[in-house]
């Protein structure tokens, strides 16, 4: 019986001993297990994508200012809040800002762009002004436009607010005074600006458009003589070539040596004729195409 007892206490104190080894063993494998889960989800945080919208713990702040109202504000290409904040929380680093104005239908009022640099747990205090066009057109339209002495195009034109508010402007064409406007200030986002017409230029422009209507005149009184030698030239030479050939028949058929010889020399006169007229007869058309072709293209 005492023997019985006394391997019953080595059965408890065994299967005790065994549980005890198994907690022990389990425990140590869930810190394992835990430690190889955790150590990559830290690893992943510390290397994750800084989002724009400051989703990490090294964000700073912006603060926008403008006297417009925003219609939409994009970060790094992301929509990162609605029109109405204006303090926006970024993550620490570098970003491409773009603003939106509210009434952008209205291609006359350009977005905002800016490169921007957010400090860890600083706030970046940003004045949004937005560009500004006009158009810039003369009556009539098709003038040249110069900005202190620069060519810049023909009008119409769009040309950004402040450059025309602190420049010279001047406006030429061809039979009208130049026009010279300086520091445009103007509040209309279309300018119309009337050009005066310059007597002088007139009446040069009427005498230039007299001498190229005689200079036409005379091209095409040209042409028409030059056509007409050019016929006259060439139905010579085909009728000398004709000539020709007859007496070149008539040289075949002679049996008398002196009869031969005047045909055989007629032939050679008519042949140099008829090649001389046939020649005229080129020059003629080609001077009659050319100054065909000029009358034209000085209309």
């Amino acid at each position: 019986m005492l023997l019985l007892n006394r391997r019953r206490d080595n059965l408890r104190n065994s299967s005790l001993y065994c549980s005890q080894k198994s907690l022990e063993k389990l425990s140590r494998n869930l810190i394992l297990l835990s430690v190889l889960v955790l150590v990559p989800i830290e690893t992943c945080q510390s290397q994750q994508f800084v989002s724009p919208t400051g989703d990490t713990l090294r964000t700073g702040w912006i603060q926008l200012n403008s006297e417009h109202e925003f219609m939409q504000i994009w970060v790094d290409s992301v929509v990162v809040s609605p029109s109405q904040d204006r303090l926006l929380k970024l993550a620490e680093g570098y970003h491409h800002l773009r603003v939106m104005p509210r009434g952008a239908q209205n291609w006359l009022l350009r977005e905002f762009v800016r490169e921007i640099e957010i400090v860890y747990k600083d706030t970046l205090n940003l004045h949004v002004a937005f560009p500004e066009f006009k158009i810039i057109n003369s009556k009539p339209y098709g003038a040249r436009l110069s900005i202190n002495g620069k060519f810049v195009g023909e009008t119409p034109l769009l040309l950004p607010k402040p450059e025309l508010e602190k420049s010279a402007i001047r406006l030429q064409k061809f039979g009208y005074k130049d026009t010279v406007i300086v520091n445009l200030e103007h509040e209309l986002a279309a300018i119309w600006i009337d050009l005066r017409r310059d007597p002088e230029a007139e009446k040069k422009q009427q005498n230039l458009a007299q001498v190229l209507n005689a200079k036409k005149r005379k091209d095409r009184r040209l042409a028409l003589v030059t056509f007409g030698l050019a016929v006259t030239s060439g139905v010579a030479s085909l009728i000398l070539k004709d000539k020709a050939d007859r007496s070149f028949d008539r040289y075949l058929k002679a049996s008398n040596p002196q009869d031969m010889n005047h045909f055989f020399d007629k032939t050679e006169k008519f042949d140099r004729l008829a090649a001389g007229g046939y020649v005229v007869f080129e020059i003629n058309l080609v001077a009659s195409t050319f100054f065909l072709i000029r009358s034209i293209l000085r209309d």
